[in-house]
């Protein structure tokens, strides 16, 4: 599982609404860490994509 935690939750505030995971139209929380948002890994491409992002935005 893929998550925002807080000390870099700069990097997910700034991060592209379609690579965190949605659920009803609202944005998934971690239920053992509510404040973290989850990212969305279904894919390769938004795998790709979160490592890049985080890897540019987070260092």
């Amino acid at each position: 599982m893929a998550r925002c935690s807080p000390p870099s939750r700069r990097c997910c505030s700034r991060s592209p609404e379609e690579l965190l995971l949605h659920a009803d139209g609202e944005v998934v929380f971690d239920p053992d860490w509510p404040d973290e948002a989850l990212l969305d890994t279904s894919t390769a491409e938004h795998r790709d994509r979160i490592d890049g992002y985080a890897f540019e935005v987070c260092r």
